[in-house]
């Protein structure tokens, strides 16, 4: 969303050289609104009952299992609210339309929304240029 606040945070586990990555978006429509995702093995999870206490931790129950992709490339697009910059670009030239195709197999290095904003910052006319309809055509090229 246009007026969401973002705090990403990387937490390591117990297994060797992995990650978690816990982002907190909060609204700014004045209310205590905060929705709190995880990313582990590549998926993406929101906390749906969080802060349980146990004798020895906390638990905090997710809505999908981490490290078991549920999602294609171009459904990960449209619904990570950290991606909404990379998803709108590709769509103005139907590049994520091949991004669906479950015959295909892609790699695909996705700058997130605070990486788009430093560029605007650093390359103002550049960006205002890659973010308008009548270049689509550098989407597919690019």
């Amino acid at each position: 969303g246009g007026g969401c606040s973002y705090q990403l945070f990387q937490v390591a586990t117990a297994a060797d050289r992995k990650h978690l990555y816990f982002n907190i978006i909060r609204g700014d429509n004045g209310d205590s609104n905060i929705t709190l995702t995880v990313e582990g093995g590549g998926v993406n999870a929101t906390v749906i009952q969080p802060n349980i206490a146990a004798t020895n931790g906390i638990v905090h129950i997710i809505d999908r299992v981490l490290g078991v992709p549920y999602t294609t490339v171009r459904e990960k697009l449209a619904t990570d609210p950290m991606l909404n910059n990379t998803n709108f670009l590709g769509q103005q030239g139907g590049f994520n339309n091949e991004l669906g195709d479950m015959n295909k197999r892609f790699t695909y290095f996705v700058p997130r929304d605070y990486a788009w904003k430093k560029a605007e910052i650093h390359f103002p006319s550049a960006h205002k240029k890659l973010f308008m309809k009548e270049y689509s055509y550098h989407v597919r090229t690019y």
